[in-house]
């Protein structure tokens, strides 16, 4: 189950937090202010978690790391007009 708490609480209470994560399986959202900021959790879920990042290979890997360059935009649409002209190959979008 995940809890939400603010710095506060959770600094008063830390062992406790830490208990309850370990043993009862809980898990927390630490906030300040409302906005959320960090997570505690078992270690397994973040080795997990890892694990998963890892096996992302190939093209997976740069999802999103071109979203906001317009020169990527820009070579991609060359290269979709250049194969478009290519008589003997279609162009699938």
């Amino acid at each position: 189950m995940v809890k939400e708490i603010n710095v506060a609480e959770a600094k008063r209470c830390f062992s406790e937090v830490m208990g309850r994560v370990v043993y009862g399986g809980d898990e927390y959202i630490i906030t300040r202010r409302g906005k959320p900021m960090v997570a505690i959790v078992k270690p397994e879920y973040l080795e997990l978690s890892q694990s998963k990042k890892q096996k992302e290979k190939g093209l997976i890997q740069i999802v999103g790391k071109f979203n906001d360059s317009q020169e990527f935009v820009e070579d991609l649409e060359k290269i979709y007009s250049l194969r478009g002209s290519l008589k003997d190959r279609e162009v699938a979008l």
